[in-house]
């Protein structure tokens, strides 16, 4: 017999709803405002290897200042 595994966007959408059900219970406003990005951006088309390295050195420096140290 072949065990059960439930869809996970599935499982995500009905917690989702089941929280804001919740809060609308409380009385609690829903959140309105998306999250904003707060990420560098990136170039948009590395054309050399010089881009690649600044990419590179780019996500190195985000790397280590989320490492737990």
């Amino acid at each position: 017999m072949k065990s059960y595994r439930p869809n996970v966007e599935m499982q995500k959408r009905r917690y989702s709803l089941r929280l804001s059900l919740l809060r609308l219970r409380k009385g609690k406003p829903l959140p309105t405002q998306a999250i904003v990005s707060n990420s560098e951006p990136w170039i948009e088309n590395p054309r050399s290897l010089a881009d690649a390295e600044a990419i590179s050195d780019s996500v190195e420096r985000s790397m280590e200042g989320w490492s737990l140290k």
